[in-house]
């Protein structure tokens, strides 16, 4: 048989960090926390978590057994936030991922949300990585997000972002000397970067890449303050930027572009997230 307390038990304290917390969350004693970690690591006859004074780390059996925990609770979490609707009066909740830079670029995005009627809504802006990992959890129901993925969700391309140089109108480019000047560039790891560099190397161009940023978002907040050349989509330039300040280069090779992409998973979500998916997609 199995006790769902002792997993909801292991659950809190490990989002919690500590024995206490979770015993103040639930609402019991620390002793009480402490025997039903005692009677699960009994149950599943293995060690959980390694006690350093007050501080707890979970063993490798026990950092896998929250994978399967906590997708057992966010799964059951996000049931009850659906099963509360009120159907009576329409009302919606969602809980989505986007990174914040791309909303100017979806006006289907904006004014879909702008025409629901929702009891809650929010929008977490968070890294490429983090959203992924926030669906796969079942956190939030789907992300909006710039760059590729290849995981198990289901994904959907939205449109594509066409990289480019874009540069302050003071900044005279002479695609000659492209190796003179200051590039502001995504930092080595990232697929974007590897494309790139992968165009120059084909056509033995060299360039200095002074400032690195792993995101289009930090790259963006940086435009005002530094006198270089951003490798960036254009699409984001004329969507956030005044153009009599910037202007994309003309440069004598062809760069890629980068998908905007829809991840979800098809089995929990919402009718109206469905909706919005295929607005989004045009299917």
């Amino acid at each position: 048989m199995i006790d769902l307390n002792y997993y909801k038990v292991f659950y809190y304290v490990v989002k919690l960090g500590n024995f206490s917390l979770a015993a103040k969350k639930l609402e019991v004693s620390q002793p009480a926390i402490s025997y039903t970690i005692s009677e699960l690591e009994k149950t599943i006859n293995a060690q959980l978590f390694i006690r350093r004074g007050k501080k707890i780390e979970l063993t490798k059996i026990g950092t896998d057994l929250f994978e399967y925990v906590e997708d057992c609770f966010n799964t059951l979490q996000l049931a009850e936030k659906r099963l509360s609707v009120s159907y009576e009066n329409k009302q919606i909740h969602m809980d989505l991922g986007i990174q914040s830079y791309l909303i100017n670029l979806l006006p289907a995005f904006k004014k879909y949300i702008s025409e629901q009627n929702f009891a809650e809504y929010k929008l977490i802006d968070d890294s490429l990585d983090n959203l992924v990992k926030k669906v796969e959890n079942k956190e939030i129901e789907f992300a909006i997000i710039a760059g590729y993925y290849y995981g198990v969700l289901n994904c959907k391309k939205i449109m594509d972002l066409h990289m480019a140089f874009v540069s302050p109108k003071n900044i005279k480019f002479d695609n000659n000397s492209i190796k003179n000047y200051k590039f502001a560039l995504p930092i080595k790891t990232t697929k974007s970067r590897k494309d790139l560099d992968t165009i120059l190397l084909k056509n033995n161009i060299g360039i200095n890449p002074v400032y690195e940023f792993n995101s289009n978002h930090i790259c963006m907040s940086l435009m005002n303050n530094l006198d270089a050349i951003f490798y960036i989509p254009k699409e984001l330039v004329y969507s956030t930027f005044n153009n009599d300040k910037f202007h994309v280069i003309k440069v004598d090779f062809e760069l890629p572009s980068t998908p905007i992409n829809v991840i979800y998973n098809d089995k929990f979500i919402s009718k109206e997230t469905r909706n919005l998916i295929n607005i989004l997609t045009n299917t």
